[in-house]
């Protein structure tokens, strides 16, 4: 069985293998209001983080910035798939962000560290 910390690092691997293979391409974009959009790649990445999350602690609850919450625990993984939307879209900086929290969570937040900017991605 993998820690906590080690499920928080397969799971932002699993979301920024998506997020950079969708840099640099174009994606859709979903309104949100208030001059705030998610793209393709949020939604996707958010996806691949949240079925590791679900396979490795299907009991704990998640909330993502695009999904919302799902799932009743005192245990909960706060979830932001693309840090700097807007930024990923001009393809700029950009990160991702988990933050596991409650009752036997780590209480530190696991940022992945894949940032790219359009003269590192070449």
């Amino acid at each position: 069985m993998l820690t906590d910390v080690e499920v928080a690092v397969k799971a932002a691997q699993a979301g920024a293998s998506v997020v950079r293979a969708a840099y640099g391409k174009p994606l859709a974009r979903f309104d949100k209001g208030a001059g705030d959009f998610a793209t393709a790649a949020d939604i996707e990445a958010e996806r691949a983080i949240l079925d590791v999350l679900r396979c490795e602690r299907p009991g704990d609850a998640v909330i993502g910035e695009e999904t919302g919450r799902t799932g009743e625990s005192d245990r909960v993984w706060l979830v932001d798939p693309l840090c700097g939307t807007r930024n990923f879209a001009a393809q700029t900086r950009w990160s991702q962000s988990m933050w596991p929290c409650g009752t036997g969570l780590p209480r530190v937040p696991i940022r992945s560290r894949v940032r790219c900017s359009a003269q590192t991605a070449r």
